[in-house]
């Protein structure tokens, strides 16, 4: 049995190509933009990078070492996908923008450092 004929032709490569170029919308010629990438693709970026699960960062941890990565995350996910700060913690636990904001400057901004005050306090000084 012979299968039916059809009307309908394949378009060559070189004509696929023209009609639907990689650079413009076949519609109305303008630039398709790249596509976006995903807040919780950074997330997990900026946790694998740092040896942790996304869900660390996503949770309700609050070890210092872990609130300093997810104030790495929010500041990327904020940078590279123009988030405010109500998505971000919406994104990150449900949390108030409020906290978002301090996590994402890293703290108070009148906070002493203790490491470094200690490192500081330890290093003998030169005399005068």
């Amino acid at each position: 049995m012979s299968q039916p004929q059809s009307d309908h032709q394949t378009p060559k490569t070189s004509e696929y190509t023209d009609v639907f170029s990689i650079d413009a919308d076949p519609l109305d010629g303008h630039p398709i933009p790249p596509p976006r990438r995903l807040a919780r693709h950074i997330v997990a970026e900026v946790a694998c990078e740092h040896g942790l699960l996304p869900e660390v960062l996503l949770g309700r941890s609050r070890n210092r070492l872990h609130c300093e990565i997810r104030g790495l995350a929010m500041r990327r996910v904020r940078e590279e996908l123009g988030y405010s700060f109500p998505q971000l913690g919406r994104i990150f636990g449900n949390r108030h923008h409020t906290s978002v904001i301090w996590a994402m400057r890293g703290g108070h901004p009148g906070q002493i450092d203790r490491r470094k005050a200690a490192a500081d306090l330890l290093q003998p000084r030169e005399a005068a």
